[in-house]
């Protein structure tokens, strides 16, 4: 089948630039685009998946969906054309980038694109979660939606994304259950406090992927029994760098 083929990789990208494409040209098309991306992933990763006894098609296609959904939320709220082809040119990057490793990983059981699987699914995850953040914080503004109903659907559609990433190496998941519920746990509360702040709905977005990928890296560690001050020290000085700058450049009220 057509899904099955590496040229795949290629025009899938392409179809998902043109599907948000359609729904900026015309906004009453955004719900089709959206049902149509969906579609299209959901073919092409349960199509990769081909044979294999372990059906994880779901897992895999969940990444790039909710990168999709984001990200076309997120542009709805910028007023800046260049920026948002910006956005959708990270969102097609991504998505050839997670289709390729993800087509070599399942057909070839090539191991070392576990890795660069796992990198893949981490930005685009921090990505996801940013992008989630913004349109939560911003619709209530912008279109006048309640934040309560927005701010469940963003802790539901986050939750998965904390184990995500780990369903590519042989780590007991289940033995650690504490950790993933504490961290959705801290998540989600850390969202609804930061909503408060005066700030635009960019910077607030920005500070709860900032958040995520904090927490993402102690559970890593904490996966691996490696977990400590000295471990977590660099994930902490590049977050705390990120938020100063933010905080010295951003425009209060």
């Amino acid at each position: 089948m057509l899904f099955k083929s590496k040229k795949t990789i290629f025009f899938v990208p392409v179809l998902i630039w043109l599907l948000s494409q359609l729904f900026l040209w015309e906004p009453k098309l955004f719900y089709v685009s959206v049902a149509l991306g969906f579609l299209l992933l959901t073919f092409t990763i349960k199509e990769m998946e081909g044979n294999r006894r372990d059906k994880n098609w779901p897992l895999f296609l969940f990444f790039p969906a909710i990168l999709f959904l984001g990200s076309s939320l997120y542009v709805t709220l910028i007023p800046n054309y260049y920026w948002i082809q910006s956005i959708i040119a990270i969102l097609t990057g991504f998505i050839f980038s997670y289709l390729r490793d993800i087509y070599y990983f399942l057909n070839y059981g090539a191991q070392e694109r576990a890795e660069k699987l796992y990198n893949v699914m981490t930005i685009s995850s921090f990505f996801s979660v940013f992008t989630l953040a913004s349109s939560i914080y911003g619709l209530p503004t912008f279109v006048g939606i309640s934040f309560w109903p927005l701010f469940a659907g963003f802790t539901i559609l986050t939750a998965p994304l904390f184990f995500q990433c780990f369903i590519l190496g042989r780590l007991n998941i289940i033995e650690k259950w504490p950790f993933f519920l504490a961290s959705i746990f801290i998540l989600a509360e850390l969202t609804l406090v930061i909503y408060f702040l005066p700030l635009s709905f960019n910077i607030l977005g920005f500070f709860i992927a900032i958040i995520y990928y904090l927490l993402l890296m102690a559970l890593r560690l904490a996966l691996k029994n490696d977990f400590s001050v000295r471990t977590l020290r660099l994930p902490l000085i590049f977050s705390c760098i990120l938020v100063i700058l933010l905080l010295l450049t951003s425009r209060w009220f």
